[in-house]
């Protein structure tokens, strides 16, 4: 039985990942794993190498296919024959155009943010008068719900501590 605790224990520390080299019969095991693991080595390399190569072809089609692109732009600027200072010429007219069309936005918001404000003024008055006025209902029910707590006798006493 006692074998077989050591047995037991042995697989367990090598399934959960901690192989211990502490007996004479684990030792052809850890020569096993590293013979496989420099057997490995090789294998691993030759396979990043063809993938090196691989990656390296891709690469080279991805250039040329960029060249081809760039030739067939230069061809069809040509073809449509845009002078390169006509070009900056329009640009610049889009600029100016964009800025005088900011501009105009801008001076329509801040003529508009004027009309705003008086109605924002307004907005916040009647605003201050339905609160106050909600206020005052308030307290008249908190009046009527303390004066439901007492004697009847003491309900105009209440209410005008309330009224105060």
């Amino acid at each position: 039985p006692f074998q077989h605790q050591r047995v037991a224990l042995r697989r367990a520390n090598f399934q959960s990942g901690y192989l211990r080299c502490s007996g004479e019969a684990m030792a052809p095991i850890t020569r096993i794993g590293v013979a496989l693991l420099l057997a490995g080595i090789p294998a691993l390399q030759a396979e990043i190498a063809d993938d090196d190569v691989q990656l390296e072809h891709e690469v080279e089609a991805l250039r040329s296919g960029v060249e081809q692109l760039r030739e067939l732009v230069q061809q069809r600027r040509l073809s449509i024959g845009v002078d390169p200072a006509t070009f900056v010429a329009q640009m610049q007219t889009i600029e100016n155009a964009t800025t005088a069309a900011q501009d105009n936005i801008t001076a329509a918001l801040a003529s508009s943010e004027s009309g705003n404000t008086e109605l924002m003024v307004a907005m916040d008055s009647l605003w201050l008068l339905l609160c106050g006025t909600l206020v005052m209902f308030m307290h008249a029910g908190f009046a009527m719900l303390e004066t439901g707590c007492c004697r009847a006798k003491n309900a105009s006493n209440v209410l005008m501590k309330n009224l105060v």
